[in-house]
């Protein structure tokens, strides 16, 4: 049988603030997006991504690449 950690279970839930501000410095959030070339290049890769495959299991393009980098 499974039971939560006491620590857990005494966890009191977090409410967020609600708003809109042009700063908010409790959410972890930058106020600067990331430029249009590289949102991009983000979806450019996605659109590449086989998602009904597994990965490489040994990420051989990864490893040529961090080899590459570090000659």
């Amino acid at each position: 049988m499974f039971s939560l950690n006491r620590k857990v279970k005494d966890l009191v839930p977090y409410d967020p603030i609600e708003g809109t501000y042009r700063i908010r410095l409790d959410a972890n959030e930058s106020y600067i997006t990331l430029p249009l070339e590289i949102k991009e290049e983000i979806a450019q890769t996605v659109k590449d991504i086989h998602f009904n495959r597994y990965p490489d299991p040994y990420a051989a393009n990864v490893c040529a690449l961090f080899a590459k980098y570090h000659g």
